[in-house]
Protein backbone atom coordinates (compact mmCIF):
# COMPACT_ATOMS: atom_id res chain seq x y z
CA UNK A 1 0.00 0.00 0.00
CA UNK A 2 1.53 3.36 -0.45
CA UNK A 3 2.16 5.75 1.82
CA UNK A 4 -0.82 8.23 2.50
CA UNK A 5 -0.76 11.89 2.97
CA UNK A 6 -2.49 13.27 5.72
CA UNK A 7 -4.57 16.64 5.20
CA UNK A 8 -3.08 19.47 7.12
CA UNK A 9 -5.72 22.14 6.74
CA UNK A 10 -6.64 25.70 8.15
CA UNK A 11 -9.60 23.60 9.74
CA UNK A 12 -7.50 21.54 11.97
CA UNK A 13 -4.04 19.76 12.82
CA UNK A 14 -3.42 16.24 13.09
CA UNK A 15 -1.89 14.61 15.72
CA UNK A 16 1.21 13.68 13.86
CA UNK A 17 2.52 14.30 9.84
CA UNK A 18 1.97 11.53 7.06
CA UNK A 19 1.38 7.98 8.06
CA UNK A 20 2.65 6.06 6.32
CA UNK A 21 0.90 2.74 5.77
CA UNK A 22 2.54 0.65 3.52
CA UNK A 23 2.71 -3.15 5.05
CA UNK A 24 -0.68 -1.98 6.45
CA UNK A 25 -3.45 -3.71 4.35
CA UNK A 26 -6.82 -2.77 6.25
CA UNK A 27 -9.20 -6.07 5.16
CA UNK A 28 -13.04 -6.20 5.15
CA UNK A 29 -15.33 -3.55 5.72
CA UNK A 30 -12.81 -1.33 8.38
CA UNK A 31 -11.82 1.69 8.01
CA UNK A 32 -8.57 3.69 8.96
CA UNK A 33 -9.27 7.38 10.54
CA UNK A 34 -6.65 8.99 12.72
CA UNK A 35 -8.05 11.34 15.46
CA UNK A 36 -7.37 15.22 15.17
CA UNK A 37 -4.92 16.63 17.50
CA UNK A 38 -6.66 18.49 20.96
CA UNK A 39 -5.60 21.83 21.39
CA UNK A 40 -3.08 23.11 23.93
CA UNK A 41 -4.60 25.37 25.81
CA UNK A 42 -8.54 26.25 26.60
CA UNK A 43 -10.62 29.14 25.29
CA UNK A 44 -9.85 30.96 27.86
CA UNK A 45 -5.98 30.62 27.48
CA UNK A 46 -4.88 28.02 30.27
CA UNK A 47 -2.57 25.35 28.98
CA UNK A 48 -3.84 21.90 29.25
CA UNK A 49 -1.66 19.76 31.55
CA UNK A 50 -0.01 16.40 29.24
CA UNK A 51 -1.90 13.83 31.56
CA UNK A 52 -5.22 15.57 30.32
CA UNK A 53 -4.68 16.05 26.62
CA UNK A 54 -2.98 11.94 26.65
CA UNK A 55 -6.56 11.18 28.42
CA UNK A 56 -8.50 13.68 26.01
CA UNK A 57 -6.76 12.48 22.92
CA UNK A 58 -7.83 9.06 24.00
CA UNK A 59 -11.12 9.65 23.47
CA UNK A 60 -10.77 12.18 20.92
CA UNK A 61 -13.59 11.12 18.38
CA UNK A 62 -13.21 13.30 15.26
CA UNK A 63 -11.06 11.77 12.94
CA UNK A 64 -9.58 12.36 9.55
CA UNK A 65 -10.13 9.09 7.32
CA UNK A 66 -7.39 7.42 5.77
CA UNK A 67 -8.10 4.29 3.87
CA UNK A 68 -11.39 2.53 3.19
CA UNK A 69 -11.13 -1.27 3.76
CA UNK A 70 -12.09 -3.22 0.32
CA UNK A 71 -15.41 -4.59 1.44
CA UNK A 72 -17.17 -1.33 2.98
CA UNK A 73 -19.91 0.30 2.76
CA UNK A 74 -21.04 -3.31 0.01
CA UNK A 75 -22.55 -5.34 2.65
CA UNK A 76 -26.49 -5.37 2.65
CA UNK A 77 -28.40 -2.01 4.15
CA UNK A 78 -25.48 0.26 2.56
CA UNK A 79 -27.12 0.10 -1.48
CA UNK A 80 -23.07 0.90 -2.35
CA UNK A 81 -23.66 4.41 -0.54
CA UNK A 82 -20.36 5.11 1.31
CA UNK A 83 -21.40 6.92 4.24
CA UNK A 84 -17.67 8.71 3.77
CA UNK A 85 -14.85 8.54 1.44
CA UNK A 86 -11.14 9.31 1.95
CA UNK A 87 -10.35 12.70 3.09
CA UNK A 88 -13.49 13.43 5.00
CA UNK A 89 -13.50 13.97 8.61
CA UNK A 90 -15.95 11.68 10.66
CA UNK A 91 -17.02 11.39 14.28
CA UNK A 92 -16.94 8.10 15.59
CA UNK A 93 -18.14 6.69 19.11
CA UNK A 94 -16.01 7.26 21.95
CA UNK A 95 -14.24 4.27 22.80
CA UNK A 96 -14.83 2.67 18.94
CA UNK A 97 -12.58 0.75 16.87
CA UNK A 98 -9.34 -0.98 17.45
CA UNK A 99 -6.49 2.16 18.86
CA UNK A 100 -3.04 1.39 17.69
CA UNK A 101 0.28 3.56 16.83
CA UNK A 102 1.34 2.72 13.53
CA UNK A 103 5.01 3.99 13.65
CA UNK A 104 4.35 6.28 16.12
CA UNK A 105 1.00 8.03 15.17
CA UNK A 106 -2.09 6.99 16.83
CA UNK A 107 -4.61 5.62 14.09
CA UNK A 108 -8.22 4.17 14.95
CA UNK A 109 -9.05 0.67 12.91
CA UNK A 110 -12.86 0.99 13.29
CA UNK A 111 -16.00 -0.74 11.54
CA UNK A 112 -17.56 1.47 8.61
CA UNK A 113 -20.67 1.50 10.18
CA UNK A 114 -19.60 3.11 13.36
CA UNK A 115 -19.18 6.46 11.31
CA UNK A 116 -22.13 8.78 12.99
CA UNK A 117 -21.47 11.50 10.88
CA UNK A 118 -19.36 13.67 8.38
CA UNK A 119 -18.28 16.72 9.30
CA UNK A 120 -17.28 19.61 7.22
CA UNK A 121 -15.58 21.95 9.19
CA UNK A 122 -13.67 19.88 13.04
CA UNK A 123 -12.89 22.79 14.20
CA UNK A 124 -16.39 23.42 15.01
CA UNK A 125 -16.45 20.17 17.14
CA UNK A 126 -14.81 20.24 21.01
CA UNK A 127 -13.55 16.73 21.62
CA UNK A 128 -13.05 18.27 25.31
CA UNK A 129 -17.20 18.03 25.56
CA UNK A 130 -17.50 14.92 27.98
CA UNK A 131 -14.23 15.42 29.80
CA UNK A 132 -14.56 19.02 31.19
CA UNK A 133 -17.03 20.76 32.88
CA UNK A 134 -20.48 21.26 32.06
CA UNK A 135 -20.78 24.82 30.80
CA UNK A 136 -24.34 26.71 32.80
CA UNK A 137 -27.02 27.32 31.33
Amino acid sequence: MKQLSVLNDDKTTMAAGPVDTSGFNITGYNILVQPTKVDEKTKGGIYIPDEAKDDINYLNNICLVLALGPTAYTQEGFNGVPYCKVGDYVLIPKNSGTKILLRGVPVVLVACDRVLAVVDDPATIDPKFNITAMPTV
